[in-house]
């Protein structure tokens, strides 16, 4: 009748459009008689396109099932998704479509299943229909105010209003609902372009499972998931592993090597979204690989468990050794990704071991020589980390480099590692602007392209900035920050907790001596851990234990200054000790241990704390020494190094130290010269609140 009209020239059609959102909000304040949350009437204009015969009917509907809706408050978007259609709606609906001519409702509900927009060719696959008689079929349903073109789109139409879609896919049954969403996969499958549509396969042939398509449910599902990841969409990916998993185990429980491919997946995207969460798929997946997959796979699994970098599930040497036992020569980037990822953990503690440095050389040529570039970026940050208890600075900025010139093709790791790398040599170097620019690039790395370890890690960078410069309001609330990543990224605890003893140091006592000494006695004594127990001790006023931990580190050095990061953070520490108990012998051997770092900023592993300049270590040592000229120059390069970088907090140290050599060279002029630093240095603690320096310098001050 609609059609017959139109051809008339008396007859005008006048198409009205629906309410705007803010007319929508005056009506739905009228029908509930009080104010309805923003997020509400947002959600269901957005549903009912304004109409308000839908409008009001929708809004009935939710206070009669749960007048709660209406009190909705807080940001973000309402989900009306999981509430049935009202009666009076689908009524409506159902009697507009019952008027369209035979076999419209047929195809507009094959239409429903597609989704809310559909093309005309895949309407015209599925259905079976010619192209001429699905476009007849949409021009009627457009005139019903059914459907719509999508003007940005030839051959595209869309549903007026979701709930006629709604009411379409609610009338089917479950066997006819699966039937069409196979009929659709299978159209999808036959057209040109199928390959980039894996998302919509996997969803229909989900939808069919049930009628024997669970095996393309399950390929389709996982290829979604890797196009995801690819994407570097990881929340969508986890989605669809997990998906994928569930799948398996409803139809096909007896293919546990797939299985493990899947889990491995699933951890493989998680740890970028959920670190806690993927440990414990990967374990899973090394536990079921040994028994039902292969060497690749065991391989596999045991990479992305190593690359959560806990030590809370036997994670040890022995487990590696396997995995490349396992592999063989076969899989080189597998055993290049193995060999790097060792090579961290030792170079980082996680694992007890030696040779970091010769594992991620080798990881690094065989990674190389097959070109994989995500092998390339786990070698050669695994390399440039196990540098990083060298002077090397230099090698470690083109490590650095060359990850950034990887550029995004394993995703933004490689360029989260290079920005990480550059970050640790940059304070070393003393170059601060440098240092800006590649934190804020971490940031936004880590902030606008979502990835988490580059969000944590560029938290930890900023904490640290503001930490040395004597922001500490700043730093307890970026340690807030990093905490809430702590599930998520268990590393974060860790670099929250280190980076509090560097307040603790600063401001008051160490107090960490019982928790040090546990790690110390429990193997896992780096130098690094020696060196804060030795400054813990001797804070407790137990100068005889902390000369023994001293004693006990120098004993281990050849060992120490080969495969230790940490190295000249406790060299640091160290000095700091033997200066305090002015020991000649200890003195002597770590000055030369420390003298190639001249002119470097002291930074622990991974850049978790500094330290200062190491020519104000040297310039202490070299006060224990009597060495006054060369202690002069030392104290003067440390002073300018650290007002290079912006260490508000460092300075004020370097200046105490600095008096109490003038004190001890005792030339004339220097007594005078010493007194107008100390009080400087009070003056600065007291503006910094460094309580603890304040008092020391208060109490040289005294004696002068």
């Amino acid at each position: 009748m609609l059609a017959d009209l139109q051809r008339e020239r008396w007859v005008t059609r006048v198409t009205l459009d629906g309410l705007s959102e803010a007319e929508s909000g005056e009506l739905l304040q009228s029908v509930a008689g009080q104010e309805v949350a923003p997020q509400l009437t947002a959600a269901l204009y957005r549903e009912t396109g304004g109409n308000p015969l839908f409008l009001g009917e929708l809004l009935r509907h939710l206070i009669e099932t749960d007048d709660a809706f209406l009190e909705v408050r807080g940001g973000g978007e309402f989900d009306l998704g999981e509430h049935d259609l009202p009666e009076g709606v689908r009524a409506v609906i159902s009697r507009r479509i019952a008027r369209l001519p035979g076999g419209a409702e047929e195809l507009l509900t094959l239409a429903a299943v597609i989704g809310a927009e559909f093309d005309v060719a895949l309407v015209e696959r599925a259905a079976e229909r010619s192209v001429e008689a699905v476009l007849d079929t949409l021009d009627v349903s457009e005139l019903a105010g059914l459907v719509r073109p999508v003007s940005e789109r030839a051959g595209r139409y869309g549903f007026a209003h979701d709930l006629i879609r709604q009411t379409l896919y609610a009338d089917l049954g479950t066997a006819q609902r699966a039937r069409l969403h196979a009929r659709i996969g299978a159209a999808i499958e036959a057209a040109p372009g199928a390959e980039h549509a894996t998302a919509a396969l996997a969803q229909h042939f989900t939808q069919a499972a049930p009628l024997g398509e669970a095996s393309k449910a399950i390929t389709y599902t996982a290829r979604a998931a890797h196009e995801a990841l690819a994407d570097l969409a990881f929340e969508d990916a986890v989605r669809y592993f997990e998906r994928a998993l569930e799948l398996l185990d409803q139809y096909a429980t007896d293919d546990q090597a797939r299985r493990v491919d899947l889990l491995t997946d699933l951890a493989d995207a998680r740890l970028n979204t959920d670190e806690a969460s993927a440990v414990e798929d990967a374990w899973r997946a090394i536990v079921a690989a040994r028994e039902f997959a292969s060497a690749e796979t065991f391989g596999r699994a045991v990479a992305v468990f190593a690359r959560a970098n806990v030590n809370e599930r036997g994670m040890d040497v022995s487990l590696f050794n396997e995995a490349l036992a396992a592999l063989g020569d076969g899989h080189p980037a597998l055993r290049a990704r193995l060999l790097a990822l060792e090579a961290f953990q030792v170079a980082t503690y996680t694992l007890q071991g030696e040779g970091a440095r010769e594992l991620a050389a080798e990881a690094l040529a065989l990674a190389r020589e097959v070109g994989d570039a995500p092998t390339m970026a786990d070698a050669l940050f695994c390399l440039a980390i196990s540098l990083e208890g060298t002077p090397d600075a230099a090698t470690r900025v083109a490590l650095g480099q060359e990850l950034l010139a990887l550029g995004d093709t394993p995703g933004w790791r490689a360029r989260t590692y290079g920005l990480r790398v550059l970050a640790r040599a940059q304070l070393e170097l003393g170059d601060a602007e440098a240092l800006a620019s590649t934190i804020a690039e971490l940031t936004h790395v880590g902030t606008d392209l979502r990835w988490l370890p580059a969000r944590v890690h560029a938290a930890l960078w900023r904490s640290l900035r503001a930490l040395l410069e004597g922001r500490f309001d700043e730093f307890r609330r970026l340690g807030l920050e990093i905490g809430e990543f702590a599930h998520a990224y268990r590393g974060s605890t860790a670099i929250h907790l280190t980076q509090s003893a560097f307040v603790a140091r600063e401001q008051e006592a160490f107090p960490m001596r019982d928790a040090l000494e546990k790690m110390a006695a429990s193997g896992r004594g780096s130098s690094y851990v020696l060196g804060m127990l030795a400054v813990a001790q001797l804070d407790e006023g137990d100068p005889a234990s902390a000369l023994a931990t001293l004693d006990r580190t120098i004993a281990d050095l050849g060992s120490f200054a080969q495969r230790d990061g940490g190295w000249p953070a406790a060299l640091a520490l160290l000095a700091n000790v033997a200066t305090r108990c002015d020991s000649e012998v200890h003195a002597q051997v770590l000055y030369e241990q420390l003298h190639p770092f001249s002119g470097h900023i002291v930074v622990a592993l991974l850049g978790l704390d500094c330290f200062g300049a190491a020519d104000r270590y040297l310039g202490m040592l070299g006060t224990v020494l009597g060495r006054w000229d060369e202690t002069e120059h030392h104290f003067v390069d440390a002073l300018a190094l650290e007002e290079k970088v912006g260490g508000q907090v460092l300075v004020p140290r370097t200046r105490y130290w600095h008096a109490r050599f003038l004190r001890a060279r005792d030339r004339a002029g220097d007594a005078d010269a010493a007194r107008s630093i100390l009080d400087q240095v009070v003056n600065e603690s007291e503006r910094l609140g460094l309580s603890r320096l304040e008092t020391l310098a208060a109490q040289e001050l005294a004696v002068l």
